[in-house]
């Protein structure tokens, strides 16, 4: 009985390797394999010049403004995506917003945390040039009319994002009104995350912020580190000079 037993387990595994050998997983193993290439084909191919099109046509449209984009890469194995040289216009060719480089690292749990999970971002070098040019009045006006009209309320979206970076970030505000300018440069800003799910990921930056104000220099350091489970302790210093 033992050696009959022997042969039927040993009948099985041939018969398993054979199947695994079929033509029928052969076709499924290529199915898959060629699945795998033209979705890397197409992340380091098509997608770019597509996604830059789609960006292109619905930010104008959204801003009603020239809106430019130098380049765009999708690591699709990497699920990452580097968006370069964003530019925002007016009508008279003068750039209202833009930014340098947009690094996104999103992670696989997006999908089975049904929501947008980014385990890191990154914004180098992001601009803003705002004027004020009557009582209550901006050069954005029409824009921040809309963003600010009052919307039916919705559920909050399922998202989490993590290890959040701005570095050389610029702010002017054109007070025409008044005559002055006000800037802001070397912007540095670190939050760990900001999130709506109980999403952890690798937390590798401190929440910290910085920037010259009209010549002053203003720093926020922060530091958190986690006790026990659930339990956060943070610390802040701020720190002021030449504050007009």
């Amino acid at each position: 009985m033992t050696d009959q037993g022997k042969g039927s387990t040993s009948d099985k595994a041939a018969r398993a390797v054979a199947v695994l050998k079929g033509p029928r997983a052969r076709r499924i193993g290529k199915w898959l394999a060629g699945l795998i290439v033209g979705f890397g084909l197409f992340g380091y191919l098509a997608g770019p010049p597509l996604m830059k099109w789609l960006l292109v046509k619905q930010l104008s449209a959204e801003l009603q403004r020239e809106v430019s984009i130098e380049t765009i890469d999708i690591s699709p194995y990497a699920l990452s995506a580097r968006v370069a040289g964003v530019s925002v216009k007016d009508k008279a060719g003068k750039e209202i917003a833009g930014f340098d480089e947009l690094f996104v690292n999103l992670s696989s749990f997006s999908l089975f945390q049904f929501g947008a999970v980014v385990d890191e971002i990154r914004l180098q070098g992001p601009r803003v040039a705002v004027a004020r040019v009557a009582e209550g009045r901006y050069d954005i006006s029409d824009l921040l009319d809309e963003w600010l009209k009052p919307k039916e309320p919705s559920p909050t979206p399922r998202f989490s994002i993590n290890n959040i970076q701005v570095t050389g970030g610029k702010l002017v505000f054109d007070d025409k009104p008044e005559g002055r300018v006000h800037t802001v440069d070397n912007l540095e800003l670190k939050v760990p995350f900001i999130s709506s799910l109980p999403y952890q990921a690798e937390i590798v930056v401190q929440p910290s912020f910085s920037a010259t104000v009209d010549g002053s220099p203003f720093a926020l350091q922060g530091h958190s580190k986690e006790i026990f489970e659930g339990k956060h302790e943070s610390e802040l210093a701020l720190d002021l000079d030449r504050l007009d």
